[in-house]
């Protein structure tokens, strides 16, 4: 009986062994990951300042500003629901801008931003539920989930906004407070995204930032999407990410809106409308960096600093052109996704826009 109690203990403790061995193995392969991906994000952060810095300044940042200013609004009027009639305008605004800024490059070049229209997924015999659905999405060697939902009257002829929400920190793609859809009810397609360990940091923005252009490129080819009208709307880390959104990507979204966000640096593209919220007494994000957030759009955009009151101690501020800002301020509210305030102001400013 003893040998057999020593052989039952001698095998209890080898299998605890491998266990342990097991899980040591599997924590240093975590480790590495972890370190490749802030290495590949450190990389993109050196290559984007490298970028900046070789960029020639501004000679005349106000005569560009408005000449891009113009070049949006042409292009925003070239959207048209019948795709003869978009082909036609944008058609004619070419001619108009070439009768403004000359033939050839120049700033033409740069001011004039093509129609993006509608995706290639239109027409396709799909129907919608009014729910969200989930689905599973390969991004850099990794299983990333996201959840969509396409509104219950879903027409595959008719082109939709699409709208990206994304959660705070130790949310998910479904997590509360960020109820858009509840707005745009039958009118806009919206995708909620899962974080890497449930949330958006500097260290993943490389996977974040590829996992927005996959899913933006799947839901194109599957749904009828309006790509002119793409829009982001985030809160707490979500609020970075979407404003990081804003710059990086900003040929691609046409508004961006953050509730108690801020801003991470990047090498920005376009101008797009922002609209934002903040609290004062908010411990966990405090307002200075929102209102870093707002200032780089104002200076991006090249507003004014006088201000429409809009009420509800929100403004909007002048001069935007294309590119409105809009920037609402509480006290006494703190660290919230403002899920009573913000979706239908979120959902109002993203409708409105041209």
């Amino acid at each position: 009986m003893r040998a057999v109690g020593k052989k039952v203990l001698w095998v209890t403790i080898c299998v605890l062994a491998l266990v342990a061995a097991f899980f040591a193995v599997r924590k240093l392969m975590q480790s590495n990951f972890d370190r490749e991906s802030s290495a590949r994000a450190n990389a993109e952060v050196q290559q984007e300042n490298a970028n900046a810095a070789s960029q020639p300044p501004d000679r005349a940042p106000s005569a560009i500003m408005k000449r891009q200013a113009n070049a949006e609004a042409e292009r925003r009027l070239a959207v048209q629901p019948d795709a003869k009639k978009r082909a036609q305008t944008a058609a004619s605004t070419d001619a108009r801008l070439s009768g403004i800024y000359g033939q050839g490059g120049g700033p033409r070049a740069s001011a004039a931003t093509p129609v993006l229209g509608r995706s290639t997924g239109c027409g396709n015999n799909v129907t919608g539920t009014g729910d969200f659905a989930r689905t599973t999405i390969r991004v850099l060697d990794r299983n990333r989930t996201y959840y969509l939902r396409l509104p219950r009257t879903y027409d595959p002829d008719r082109a939709y906004p699409l709208v990206f929400r994304w959660h705070g920190s130790g949310g998910d793609g479904l997590s509360g407070g960020l109820g858009i859809e509840f707005n745009s009810g039958n009118d806009a397609i919206v995708v909620g995204a899962d974080g890497l360990n449930k949330d958006w940091v500097i260290g993943t923005r490389a996977h974040d930032l590829a996992l927005f252009d996959a899913m933006l490129d799947a839901v194109s080819k599957r749904y009828c999407i309006d790509r002119d009208r793409v829009f982001s709307y985030g809160f707490s880390m979500g609020g970075f990410f979407t404003t990081y959104l804003a710059c990086v990507r900003g040929d691609v979204l046409r508004a961006s809106a953050a509730v108690a966000g801020g801003r991470w640096s990047g090498t920005c593209k376009g101008k797009v409308a922002a609209w934002f919220v903040h609290d004062t007494d908010d411990k966990a994000v405090p307002i200075a960096q929102g209102k870093e957030a707002r200032d780089w759009v104002l200076a991006s955009n090249g507003c004014s600093t006088d201000t429409l009151d809009e009420g509800e101690r929100c403004v909007r501020y002048k001069g935007c052109g294309a590119g409105p800002v809009v920037w609402c301020q509480s006290s006494g509210i703190g660290h919230s996704p403002r899920g009573e305030f913000a979706p239908p102001r979120v959902w109002k400013f993203f409708s409105e826009l041209p």
